[in-house]
């Protein structure tokens, strides 16, 4: 009966004094970059090439674009109260992340 039960609380306890080993509950550990100053200025970047120049003319017809798309979205909002869902709202706020990305890019902002 002694044995029965000394078997019993090592099964039970034997899991306890194991430690886990769940490697999803670790974090990882944290590194300590030292060699590089967080404060310290982006490295400069040297005047464009010629090739590396932004087009202007596309340029500033991709911000026409974004103005038109601009006002049309903002005349869809007001259909929108209205409970009028305009079809090609979603299709022309896509555009406008797509152009404002591009003019990001371009201008390197």
């Amino acid at each position: 009966m002694k044995r029965a039960i000394l078997c019993l609380a090592v099964l039970l306890g034997l899991p306890a004094l194991i430690p886990a080993q769940h490697s999803a509950a670790r974090r990882p550990p944290i590194r300590m970059g030292f060699d590089s100053d967080p404060l310290a200025a982006p490295p400069a970047s040297g005047p464009r090439t010629v090739a590396e120049q932004p087009n202007l003319e596309q340029v500033q017809r991709d911000a026409d674009e974004l103005v038109s798309l601009a006002k049309s979205v903002s005349g869809d909002v007001g259909q929108t109260r209205k409970g009028i869902r305009p079809r090609d709202l979603d299709g022309n706020l896509k555009r406008i992340g797509k152009l404002a990305k591009q003019l990001r890019g371009e201008l390197a902002l």
